[in-house]
């Protein structure tokens, strides 16, 4: 082998991994694209089922509070109709809102 082939080919070799790489990095830049796409179509995708979400769980919590405001009334009502005497001038609202005749429940009654 003398020297002028080994130049060629050493030549030869360092421009096909010079468009090698030039096509990898191509590649490389077109793949890199493609993800940052599929990432923020994901990303909507995802904002949108959470804020569906919210909203349903919005609804849902507003469900429950009426029927526990309803219990709570309800219960208030079977209080009174059991003892007619009125409370020790205690507010008939906690600070969450709720009657104190629900909580007193809940907690047993200890007044």
């Amino acid at each position: 082998m003398d020297a002028t082939y080994r130049a060629d080919l050493r030549e030869f070799n360092e421009l096909n991994f010079a468009r090698f790489d030039a096509k990898l990095e191509q590649r490389l830049t077109e793949l890199d694209a493609k993800w940052l796409v599929r990432w923020a179509e994901l990303d909507v995708k995802l904002e949108q089922r959470l804020t569906a979400l919210d909203a349903k769980w919005l609804v849902r919590w507003a469900e429950l509070d009426a029927k526990v405001d309803a219990l709570g009334d309800t219960l208030r009502k079977e209080l009174a109709q059991r003892s007619p005497r009125q409370s020790s001038g205690r507010s008939t609202s906690s600070p969450c809102g709720h009657a104190q005749a629900t909580h007193g429940l809940a907690r047993g009654n200890q007044s």
